[in-house]
């Protein structure tokens, strides 16, 4: 896969995925637009249970404490509007959910968070007893929580935003109470404008409220927290004016949206009302300068290659796919899920080119105008897959950039050294330098030498970097305009 070199400071980190970097600098303060000289990360496992796939791609992205820390807040935003494979895989929520509670010494929350468009809590995918994509335990969102709290995690709790025609608020901030703010940023296109609005509520937990774009306010003040942001989608064909729904239209139910895709925020129009690639263009908008989620992650158990709610018109995917790119996530997961799985014959010919992101058509105009506004990458050439299939037990990553560096390091986590191991398909000249989270290049271990054709291992002995602290680290390897990146932890 061709990256563009160059790969400068925090450049191709914050691409990565979802890293614990969003614990050093706030997220709402990352952009995209500023990264596209690196590669966005595919996270992908397949075949196994909904609950072995979710353990899968966390373990491929380092595990669960490079992700969350012991005293976070986590929002995980689902699709509670649609059910069966319409709504986020529940027993993939349930696994997620549990990981998070098994951080040593956790004592933050979870918070399951969606604006369904509706007036109650407790309709559509909340409570809908789902025929597919449901769990042992549960059969939606509301008894999923029932089931935490029987088991004694009262910080597992939900929280329904409500737009202002439908019972919520208009505030300014934290001191006038929960409801949704309506900014000064605006999104223009073919001559309609929209206002970026998000959410502030108050966890019925800990009693903390959330400012959706600066954070933890308590006691009267900002506290400095921060939380993490999960983007929990499924995978579906949705009409043939949109074409697919995953991560990035699972935003939709962050905004507010008064009267669906008809309404207005009073003088301006809503996201919904923006038409096609206007609402792409909106969402980048709102990413670039309201939050980006920490990870997206696409539970496609069931992909709706037909609509979002029958399962005669599902397939079983059997994947999670997870990435800090919602467009490249939902690019890779269309063109490699959802169109090979949409049957083949005449009466579905129309859907299997509607499902293909590649075809200039409504889902490929609609992530390109996100791209445009800065919401992720569309270049497949900029986009890297490390894919793992329980069948087969083998990782793969899809590298015809010449360089395999895929979990080629040992020991890792490490404490005194690590061997980095990395194969070439040319001979090359090589450089291979370690970066931290914060974005600096800590150690330069090869500087532009010849290396043959085959496998080379390169040793770092710390010896002599005492300073470095424990943490993750990336060991980031590049020939000509080719890179590929690996994830370490130094762990003393």
């Amino acid at each position: 896969m061709n990256f563009i070199n160059n790969i400068q400071r925090r450049d191709f980190i914050f691409s990565l995925l979802g890293t614990s970097a969003a614990l050093v600098l706030n997220p709402y303060k990352r952009t995209l637009a500023s990264l596209m000289g690196s590669p966005s990360v595919i996270y992908w496992a397949q075949h196994g249970t909904p609950g072995k796939n979710i353990e899968k791609v966390f373990s491929m992205m380092g595990g669960i404490t490079t992700q969350f820390s012991n005293d976070d807040i986590i929002i995980i935003k689902p699709n509670c509007q649609w059910w069966n494979q319409g709504t986020a895989n529940i027993t993939a929520l349930r696994r997620i959910i549990e990981l998070i509670l098994e951080i040593p010494n956790f004592s933050g929350e979870i918070i399951i968070a969606e604006n369904h468009q509706k007036n109650t809590a407790d309709s559509r995918g909340w409570n809908y007893l789902n025929e597919i994509n449901n769990d042992i335990h549960a059969k939606n969102i509301n008894e999923l929580i029932s089931y935490f709290h029987n088991k004694g995690y009262n910080n597992v709790t939900k929280y329904h935003w409500l737009s202002t025609d439908k019972g919520g608020n208009r505030t300014t901030g934290p001191q006038e109470g929960d409801g949704y703010i309506k900014t000064n940023i605006l999104y223009s296109h073919a001559s309609r404008s929209t206002p970026m609005t998000y959410p502030i509520f108050t966890s019925s937990y800990s009693g903390k409220t959330i400012d959706f774009k600066r954070g933890i306010w308590e006691h009267g003040g900002y506290t400095g927290q921060d939380f993490r942001f999960i983007n929990l989608s499924s995978l579906n064909h949705h009409s043939l004016g949109i074409g697919v729904t995953a991560s990035v239209k699972n935003l939709m139910g962050v905004v507010e949206l008064p009267g669906n895709e008809y309404g207005r925020i009073e003088n301006l129009y809503n996201f919904h009302s923006m038409g096609l690639e206007g609402m792409g263009g909106a969402l980048g908008r709102w990413m670039e300068s309201i939050r980006r989620p920490d990870l997206n992650i696409i539970t496609a158990e069931w992909i709706g290659w037909g609509n979002r709610t029958d399962p005669e018109k599902a397939a079983f995917g059997q994947s999670i796919l997870a990435s800090a790119d919602p467009v490249a996530l939902d690019y890779w997961a269309s063109k490699y899920l959802l169109y090979p799985l949409t049957p083949i014959n005449e009466e579905t010919q129309y859907l299997r080119e509607f499902n293909n992101p590649d075809n200039d058509l409504p889902f490929r105009r609609y992530l390109q105008e996100c791209h445009n506004e800065g919401g992720g990458k569309l270049n497949e050439n900029e986009i890297v897959s490390s894919f793992y299939d329980f069948n087969t037990g083998v990782n793969t990553q899809n590298d015809d950039n010449g360089i395999n560096l895929y979990e080629a390091a040992f020991p890792n986590p490490f404490k005194t050294y690590v061997n980095i191991s990395f194969k070439l398909s040319t001979t090359s000249y090589v450089w291979l330098n370690i970066w931290n989270l914060c974005g600096q290049k800590v150690k330069s271990l090869i500087n532009g030498r010849e290396f043959s054709q085959g496998n080379h291992t390169v040793n770092w002995n710390l010896q002599f970097d005492q300073h470095l602290c424990n943490g993750t680290y990336f060991a980031c390897i590049q020939i000509a305009e080719h890179s590929a990146v690996l994830r370490i932890q130094l762990l003393r």
